[in-house]
């Protein structure tokens, strides 16, 4: 929504009446993010790693969330300027998408499964 009220705006559209989207689009990602795809990859390590190795994958983990956090933030500015900010946004979308489809095509259901139920899944 945001991506196209941004684009809607750019090509000159009167978006006066829609000043409101863009504050509630971010807070709705926002919130989303952190129920959903924020939070997946740590309830997914926590199911499908054997426990002596959660330790070093989960902090693996963390320092690649971390880092890519950064390398986003880093590069917002540079691709808002070659994207455009509604470029941007269908860009994230596209990947939260894709993200999707990965996680509800590739990772197994692991309720009420055991540890080495689970790994037998993954191969």
């Amino acid at each position: 929504m945001l991506a196209t009220y941004d684009y809607l705006r750019h090509i000159g559209f009167d978006m006066d009446s829609l000043n409101w989207l863009p504050v509630v689009s971010l807070s709705f990602v926002i919130f989303i993010a952190t129920l959903g795809m924020m939070p997946m990859p740590f309830v997914v390590l926590s199911e499908l790693v054997p426990h002596h190795l959660r330790g070093i994958i989960t902090t693996i983990c963390i320092c690649w969330f971390a880092f890519s956090s950064f390398i986003v933030v880093k590069l917002f500015a540079m691709l808002a300027e070659i994207l455009g900010l509604y470029g941007l946004f269908y860009m994230f979308s596209v990947s939260c998408l894709l993200s999707f489809i990965f996680y509800t095509i590739y990772i197994p259901e692991t309720k009420g499964k055991s540890i080495d139920e689970i790994i037998k899944l993954l191969k």
